[in-house]
């Protein structure tokens, strides 16, 4: 059986951070507002994925991973495969 997610995510400007795109900081002041690095590409690929096992979005369970200091979206991407390894 194959599974289909779509993911989405926005954040508006901020040019008091880093852009941060794929896991690269792109562009050292021109980043997005958020509560995490902002990376709207891992974010729809966490929010897909999360869809695609009938999941919660991505902002249901980072929260929980912000309130102890993880920013980084790449944890947010590690923190789905491992939801998806449960899930076999």
């Amino acid at each position: 059986m194959y599974r289909v997610g779509i993911g989405q995510d926005s954040h508006p400007f901020d040019n008091g951070k880093p852009l941060v795109l794929g896991g690269l900081a792109i562009f050292k002041n021109n980043g997005l507002k958020a509560n995490s690095d902002g990376d709207v590409i891992l974010h729809s690929i966490c929010n897909a994925l999360s869809s695609a096992i009938g999941g919660d979005s991505l902002g249901t369970w980072a929260d929980e991973m912000r309130s102890r200091g993880i920013t980084d979206s790449k944890e947010y991407l590690e923190e789905i495969m491992k939801k998806i390894n449960n899930k076999k």
